[in-house]
């Protein structure tokens, strides 16, 4: 994915751990892309994190996840998208892209 969205012309930071990835909420970024399910605790929490912290950085969830009450989590969070794996790449762009205007 980080090919991906490089190839399309946007800068990539990528981290696989939500520890990793919380460590960076000090810099600026347009958008976050996470995965519902990491390896040491989920991207809810992340998304949390941005929200109370009135980031204005896009947050994009990915899940392969259809459990209903992991995607009331999601919600309740107030993602700026939601994408069920496989993700839709084109659509993900495109919000990237919109984020960055």
């Amino acid at each position: 994915m980080s090919q991906l969205i490089s190839g399309d012309g946007h800068a990539v930071t990528a981290v696989g751990r939500l520890t990793d990835a919380m460590d960076l909420l000090e810099r600026h970024f347009d958008a976050m892309i996470v995965d519902l399910m990491l390896p040491d605790g989920n991207g809810i929490k992340l998304l949390q994190a941005v929200r109370a912290r009135h980031l204005p950085t896009r947050v994009i969830v990915t899940t392969g996840l259809s459990d209903e009450y992991w995607l009331d989590q999601v919600r309740a969070a107030q993602p700026d998208m939601l994408l069920f794996k496989p993700v839709d790449i084109p659509r993900l762009l495109q919000s990237i892209t919109d984020s960055t205007q």
